[in-house]
């Protein structure tokens, strides 16, 4: 079930495809592991989703979810994904951004996303949350990205 009582849609009925983003305050760090977690719904009266999910560094598309869930009408399940910036990757220093889209005469309902990342190795190593977001309001960061596409 969603958290709280709003989502975020992408698609449309009438098979205009759907696209939101946001670039992110921070930016790919070298020795870091990051994990994108974001809740996938899909609508009780829709026929089966064709949705996207990805974590870019700069313009490029670093990990992604291509319909890899398969909700039952009216439910939501989670997508992980998860991109490891070696050292000396060209992307290093890029800003992060999250999108997430739908295609074809259908709609895809996104909600309860975080991006975490762990820095460093083995018993040095730290978890952080640094993006944490639902669409109850979405959130300062969130709010005004996604308000251009509404």
């Amino acid at each position: 079930m969603p958290k709280g009582v709003q989502v975020v849609f992408c698609g449309h009925r009438d098979g205009t495809d759907g696209w939101m983003s946001q670039v992110l305050p921070e930016v790919l760090a070298p020795g870091t592991r990051y994990t994108l977690r974001v809740e996938v719904g899909r609508r009780l009266n829709m026929l089966p989703m064709a949705y996207v999910i990805q974590l870019l560094a700069g313009d490029e598309v670093v990990a992604e979810d291509t319909n890899s869930l398969s909700p039952t009408p009216g439910t939501f399940e989670t997508s992980t994904i998860t991109f490891i910036a070696l050292p000396g990757d060209a992307r290093i220093g890029e800003p992060l951004k999250i999108s997430l889209g739908a295609s074809g005469p259908t709609q895809t309902s996104f909600d309860d996303h975080d991006l975490k990342r762990l820095m460093g190795h083995s018993n040095f190593a730290t978890t952080e949350a640094f993006y944490l977001g639902d669409s109850e309001g979405l959130g300062a960061k969130v709010a005004d990205a996604f308000a251009a596409v509404a």
